[in-house]
């Protein structure tokens, strides 16, 4: 712009104005020269700065001024010429330029901050633990909403894993399974793998399947465990102190409630153990006091008719029956005398105790149900 200007306003001006701006080339050029402050006050500005004036005795006169000869030629400033220069020094050589430079030194800045950043990155990468061949299912996994959605999520996962609906998937439907869900990058399990992830089989049947809930208890260990690198390797990378304290303070409640979780479950099964022990000790005692209480009723079916027993049981004879029912009119021996007894039907009935003498009649003494015993 100011060259153009230049060619426009200085053109024609004076001796030196066609050699500093007679072409738009050449005034480019002397602007620029401008701009490296090169002799720009008496090489540049004084051949164009004033204008040559020539003065008559007779306005000497008037200005009340003596000439030094008849005529007088006077150098008059031009004030067009000195905002030109003036404005271009300070618009463009104090407020352009510096800004110029100072988005050059930015981007330069910038550009060393990267190629430092990426530096650090590749030696973090290269002495970075090899990663967990389930990162990337976990990673899909890690998007859950609620318990439940993790727990769909996982039993979905096993039906894809298990497509004969067989409630049993070995290493080989595990691998292949996982090689059909199109993961990148490929998830590829060695059988080390998969004894840490089962715990050294602990976690899956003696047959080395696992089933649906042993598969659910399995991911929702990788998945913990998932977490926690993944919060240790973010507290490495964070150089904030700030926010590095703040991840700390998260892996350390990770930490206490895995903790927690191993305690519960270890006293879940102490108690487990417990319950059952105290339930299997209650079932035997009331087995050993059935037992007590059945050989009277299964020695003596009678007890269960609604009549009542008449006649002499197989054991009641002469000389083994000294109790006789009055009603019934039968001898009954002390077994059967405690059965007659309980029956609904002859619990009223009074019995004799007694020896048979020689007229074949009973000298006894009556008694009822409720003192009637042997002696």
């Amino acid at each position: 712009i100011y060259a153009i200007l230049g060619v426009d306003f200085f053109q024609s001006r004076g001796e030196n104005g066609a050699e500093l701006f007679g072409t738009f080339t050449i005034s480019l050029f002397t602007m620029f020269q401008l701009t490296t402050f090169d002799g720009w006050a008496s090489g540049l500005a004084e051949p164009i700065f004033s204008e040559s004036v020539f003065i008559t005795p007779e306005e000497h006169a008037e200005a009340g001024t003596s000439p030094e000869c008849d005529g007088d030629t006077r150098v008059l400033p031009d004030t067009f010429v000195i905002l030109f220069f003036i404005s271009f020094i300070v618009i463009v050589v104090w407020t352009l330029l510096p800004v110029v430079v100072a988005v050059l030194l930015d981007n330069f800045i910038e550009s060393a901050t990267q190629s430092k950043r990426r530096a650090k990155l590749l030696r973090e990468k290269a002495n970075a633990p090899m990663p967990d061949p389930l990162d990337p299912l976990l990673q899909a996994l890690t998007n859950w909403e609620t318990n439940h959605d993790l727990s769909h999520r996982i039993l979905a996962l096993y039906s894809s894993l298990d497509p004969d609906a067989s409630n049993a998937i070995d290493y080989q439907q595990f691998l292949e399974g996982l090689k059909k869900l199109h993961f990148q990058p490929t998830i590829h399990l060695t059988e080390e793998d998969c004894e840490r992830i089962t715990e050294r089989h602990k976690l899956c049947n003696p047959d080395k399947t696992i089933s649906p809930g042993q598969f659910e208890i399995i991911m929702r260990l990788q998945v913990r465990q998932f977490i926690q690198r993944r919060l240790a390797e973010a507290l490495l990378k964070h150089e904030d102190d700030d926010d590095a304290a703040i991840l700390s303070v998260f892996k350390h409640m990770v930490l206490q409630l895995d903790a927690l979780n191993s305690r519960i479950e270890t006293l879940a099964k102490l108690v487990n153990k417990e319950t059952f022990r105290k339930v299997q000790t209650q079932l035997e005692d009331s087995i050993s006091s059935q037992e007590e209480k059945q050989p009277v009723i299964e020695e003596h079916p009678d007890e269960q008719l609604k009549e009542p027993v008449r006649g002499v049981c197989a054991l009641c004879d002469d000389s083994r029956a000294p109790y006789f029912c009055v009603v019934c009119s039968c001898d009954l021996c002390s077994l059967c005398c405690s059965a007659h007894q309980k029956q609904t039907a002859t619990r009223s009935h009074k019995l004799r105790m007694g020896l048979r003498n020689g007229s074949g009649s009973r000298r006894s003494s009556s008694t009822n149900n409720s003192n009637t015993d042997e002696g």
